[in-house]
């Protein structure tokens, strides 16, 4: 063990003024029992006036001369149990001042030897600037090679977002990167930038080797495909392997075997392919960490540290996250070396895109799929919508109902792998609009041009809640998401209101009057994308319904009826309960002569 440790106080009180030697201590406060782990000990004096324990941060480092034990360590703790005398009430600073000499002499056996990385706020921050000119963004400006500024060039891409370009300075000086921000604001391309640049500049150097030199977890199978198309349009020289469980182990192994210089996937797959021999992790440089959050929410967090401590040391890591759990900051204090921390979120409290504007619906359970319907037709007219279920099952009923009024496809764990592929490169590439997925299953997806995100079933947390309606009003595109709940479900509704920051507005069903008009307005649209070849085919029908005794404004609208799906006028629906043929009628006082009676005629034929 190191003659001088650092050690770091964790501790509720901070009323720290002096050190005394631990025995004193012990024999002071009547300690019985002292027990040390590999965590932050936590002291209990069990009396009938106080307790307190470490819980907060103080994180300095404190040197005593020759300290020759460390009794704080890292992580979780074993507590200390001390048993006190009874007596008067002491005040708070006194219990302060004995628990803070809790550092002192120590004999090695006794204590295992830790250091606490980094304190919180020793750690250097970049807050990124959301709203930096676009001139200083310009992919021109960040000392990228010329291929990767023609490939982003060539993908449209002129600017840098805030992130991206805060990233970009740091990483490519080889410090470790703690990225936050929040979901759609371009996260994987700011941790692929730094990372393409690098490699290819190793591979223009001369550098070859089959092991790979860069590894990127991804808690779904989804969100790794999306990060391999990402690196694959920035860098297509580069050898890249995605794997993920539910397909064949053994083209993984194969394309392994080649020699790949990017590993991307989920731990779960990974693991296996380490396992096997197949998977050298002895030389990455780069270790990247996406959605370091949603790790733990799917059970990846054990996978990551058993990979993360196969790697070697000195390499460089990247860890975003939209959010930083316990687990997330454990992790960076274990594994990231003098991190700086990009950072789009920073202590605001509203913590969804300012793109997003999110709605409220009070809907009964039975008029859920008849008003879920409308708002889709409505509030999602001629772009890519996504419907949130909480239940593979449901997503299944929800998808079979919308089919019969809208193109909808289903995604959830369930469905075979080819199928779930199939079904998001039909979403991506429009062949239907709708798409019913639970929450694991859309989990980091970034498909382009979703304006509407509903939450047909409340999320289950908080965080569930920020990553589903994330997927709409991304990369600075405007965006709508829908709450459905009934009366019960207020509480949890406000409580959704704090955590996002923003107020949601509060909104009726769709009226019939509005849902011909979407359907009119689409149909229009579906109008305008047939191709010109296809109308020879038509043209001979077409001009025997003008030769018809139909007007061609009539026939016309029966046309764009049909396209629709609307072949019958729409029933009406009450506004209060969403039950379809009944309606509602706000009864003002009359006001001049005869009102009344009109009233009164009118209620009698409703």
């Amino acid at each position: 063990m190191r003659k001088a440790l650092r050690a770091y106080t964790r501790t509720v009180v901070p009323y720290i003024t002096s050190y005394t030697p631990i025995t004193d201590t012990m024999a002071a406060m009547n300690i019985t029992n002292l027990r040390l782990s590999s965590g932050l000990v936590s002291l209990n004096k069990t009396s009938s006036t106080s307790s307190f324990s470490t819980g907060t941060v103080l994180p300095k480092s404190f040197h005593k001369g020759s300290v020759s034990g460390l009794l704080l360590a890292r992580t979780v703790v074993t507590p200390v149990q001390c048993s006190a005398s009874s007596g008067a009430p002491q005040k708070r600073r006194g219990l302060a001042s004995q628990a803070a000499t809790l550092v002192s002499e120590l004999a090695e056996d006794d204590v295992e030897e830790v250091q606490w990385p980094k304190g919180d706020d020793n750690e250097e921050r970049i807050e990124a600037d959301a709203n930096q000119d676009k001139d200083e963004l310009s992919v021109e400006n960040f000392g990228l090679s010329e291929a990767t500024i023609n490939a982003l060039k060539k993908r449209g891409i002129e600017n840098l977002f805030p992130i991206q370009a805060s990233v970009i300075k740091p990483a490519m000086e080889g410090r470790d990167v703690i990225g936050r921000a929040r979901t759609g604001t371009g996260k994987t391309l700011a941790f692929a930038l730094p990372v393409v640049e690098k490699l290819l500049e190793a591979k223009a150097a001369g550098s070859r080797s089959r092991a790979p030199k860069c590894v990127i977890l991804a808690p779904t199978r989804e969100l790794a495909k999306q990060v391999e198309r990402e690196i694959v349009a920035t860098a297509p020289s580069l050898r890249l392997l995605c794997c993920y469980g539910g397909v064949s182990i053994m083209n993984h192994v194969r394309e392994l075997r080649r020699g790949v210089d990017i590993v991307v996937g989920t731990p779960g797959r990974m693991i296996d392919l380490m396992e096997r021999g197949d998977l050298d992790l002895s030389e990455v440089q780069y270790s990247v960490l996406d959605e370091a959050d949603q790790m733990l929410s799917v059970g990846f967090d054990e996978d990551v540290e058993v990979l993360y401590s196969k790697m070697p040391e000195g390499r460089t890591n990247y860890l975003f996250s939209a959010t930083m759990p316990v687990w997330v900051k454990k992790l960076a204090r274990n594994y990231l070396e003098d991190p700086v921390t990009v950072d789009l979120i920073g202590d605001d409290r509203v913590k969804i895109a300012d793109t997003l504007k999110v709605l409220q619906i009070n809907v009964p359970v039975a008029a859920r799929r008849t008003v879920l319907v409308d708002l889709l037709t409505v509030y999602g007219a001629g772009s890519k919508s996504i419907v949130f279920t909480q239940t593979k099952r449901e997503a299944d009923d929800v998808s079979a109902a919308l089919g019969r009024a809208l193109p909808c496809e289903a995604l959830h764990g369930d469905i075979a792998q080819w199928q779930r592929e199939k079904t998001l490169a039909g979403f991506r590439e429009g062949r239907f609009s709708v798409m019913v997925a639970t929450d694991v299953a859309a989990r980091g997806l970034d498909i382009p041009n979703v304006d509407l995100v509903v939450h047909y079933e409340l999320p289950q947390d908080n965080e569930t809640f920020l990553h589903r309606s994330g997927r709409a009003g991304r990369a600075g595109n405007k965006g709508t998401a829908i709450l459905m709940h009934t009366p019960r479900d207020r509480r949890t509704v406000t409580q959704l209101e704090r955590i996002a920051g923003v107020k949601f507005d509060t909104i009726s069903g769709p009226t019939p009057e509005a849902v011909v008009h979407a359907s009119a307005t689409a149909a229009t649209t579906v109008l305008d994308s047939v191709s010109p070849e296809v109308l020879p085919f038509f043209s001979k029908a077409a001009k025997e319904l003008l030769a018809s005794d139909r007007p061609a404004e009539e026939l016309l609208a029966a046309a764009l009826a049909a396209v629709s799906g609307m072949t019958e006028a729409p029933v009406p629906r009450s506004l209060i309960t969403m039950e379809e043929g009944k309606r509602t009628v706000l009864i003002k006082p009359a006001e001049e002569e005869g009102e009344e009676e009109e009233l009164l005629a009118l209620l009698a034929k409703v």
